[in-house]
């Protein structure tokens, strides 16, 4: 989920900003919901349109899809290895689906079920008709945000607000709403426990903040609430942060609220972000700041075959900043960590471990951490919308983020909660 991510190049000549704006970027409850209200829509509303469209219509649109992600989606040779998806095979799918299609609604689907396959490697999904909202909501909403990124914003809102997008999304969800409020998970996901939720494990010693999401739309409700705390318990000898049902939001959420208040001398990592110089990525990047991949410095951990049609790169880093004259948190600090945490919680994860911010413990965390905001791509005759990382994000050795996500310091204990294995841990240390 990042919502937003600041980068900085290494020369420090440029500052390149890119946003990132995911609530639901895993394979969490909002995306079985997601599941659910299509394949249930599809069947009792199959034969609905919206724009009526053409199956000329429909093969246009998915031919557009397919042709931008072969020129700007990174991740095609990777969603082979990892999960033995060929895409240009399941787009020859879509295309004989569309062929016996009728309707707008089965086009939606069969969209759906194309961008399904992905597993969400490089954030691949089509746009649910209930994120929708949150999108549009989301790039309009600079509130902790720098002024210099206002304008990448306003790009990606423009594609969002698309008055066609407007009219599909909202025809999409009348349809489907109904079907899920029947859905126990939608109640219950509804229903959520507030987005941080703190307690006293050891009085002096063991504080515990979870985490929901790093979703920029708490910015200013959280702050207080975690800058509160943090005073509650600054002599604290061990604080912890659980992130594992964290599957992102907004990078500037974790720089600005959790790393900046609870640091005294700046913390830096090193990155590359690679790129093709598609059409479609030059229209919301150009080529400020990149450079010629043959730059690339040998990586003892890149998979050479994946950069082969990648053409762009940038030498950057992340970096933080204290933002208070003293930490707010002067004990240890741990992070519980897991397969969830994904996206901005996983920049989170790549940093505070490369950085030791804090202990990771737990599981491998689920990737994609390092990068940019994904682009929307905008179909033109249905108004769906699909989004896609254009980034390939790689550590400093060259290890992909999205691959292999990053390792916990310490690994959950077989038969333990993460919790339980964090706080067994602290007791062995005393």
């Amino acid at each position: 989920m990042k919502l937003f991510s600041i980068i900085v190049a290494l020369s420090m000549m440029f500052t390149t900003t890119t946003v990132s704006a995911q609530q639901f970027t895993n394979s969490t409850q909002t995306q079985y919901i997601q599941q659910y209200a299509v394949e249930s829509a599809y069947t009792q509303y199959s034969y609905d349109n919206w724009f009526g469209l053409t199956k000329e219509q429909k093969l246009q649109d998915m031919e557009y899809l397919y042709q931008t992600l072969q020129q700007n989606y990174p991740y095609i040779k990777m969603l082979k290895r990892m999960y033995n998806v060929d895409l240009e095979k399941e787009y020859q799918k879509a295309i004989k689906e569309i062929e016996n299609s009728k309707t707008d609604f089965e086009f939606y689907a069969i969209v759906n079920h194309f961008t399904n396959q992905s597993n969400m490697v490089g954030h691949l999904s089509t746009i649910s008709p209930f994120d929708y909202d949150w999108f549009v909501k989301s790039y309009s909403d600079t509130t902790g945000v720098p002024e210099f990124y206002w304008g990448q914003m306003e790009k990606i809102k423009k594609v969002y607000a698309d008055e066609k997008a407007k009219k599909a999304y909202t025809a999409l969800k009348n349809k489907m709403l109904p079907l899920v409020q029947k859905n126990t998970a939608l109640q219950q996901y509804q229903n959520k426990k507030s987005n941080v939720e703190t307690k006293i494990i050891e009085k002096g010693k063991i504080a515990y903040i979870y985490v929901d999401s790093f979703d920029m739309g708490y910015y200013e409700e959280d702050k207080k609430k975690l800058f509160d705390f943090y005073k509650q318990i600054e002599n604290y000898d061990n604080v912890i942060f659980d992130f594992t049902e964290n599957s992102g939001g907004g990078m500037f959420y974790f720089n600005d609220l959790i790393a900046a208040p609870n640091i005294d001398n700046i913390l830096y990592t090193k990155v590359y972000e690679l790129m093709q110089s598609g059409k479609y990525n030059m229209q919301f990047f150009g080529q400020d700041g990149f450079e010629s991949i043959e730059k690339l410095p040998k990586l003892p951990k890149i998979n050479q075959d994946d950069i082969k049609e990648l053409d762009l790169m940038l030498e950057s880093a992340y970096f933080i900043q204290p933002s208070q004259k003293q930490k707010m948190l002067k004990g240890k600090l741990w992070i519980l960590v897991n397969q969830n945490v994904f996206s901005s919680s996983e920049y989170a994860a790549m940093f505070s471990k490369a950085t030791g911010f804090a202990t990771l413990v737990g599981e491998r965390t689920g990737g994609d951490g390092i990068g940019s905001d994904p682009l929307p791509i905008l179909l033109p005759n249905s108004g769906i919308i699909v989004r896609y990382s254009p980034i390939y994000g790689i550590t400093a050795d060259g290890t992909n983020s999205q691959e292999f996500g990053t390792e916990p310091d310490i690994w959950v204990e077989k038969g333990k909660t993460y919790l339980q294995t964090c706080i067994d841990e602290i007791k062995k240390q005393k």
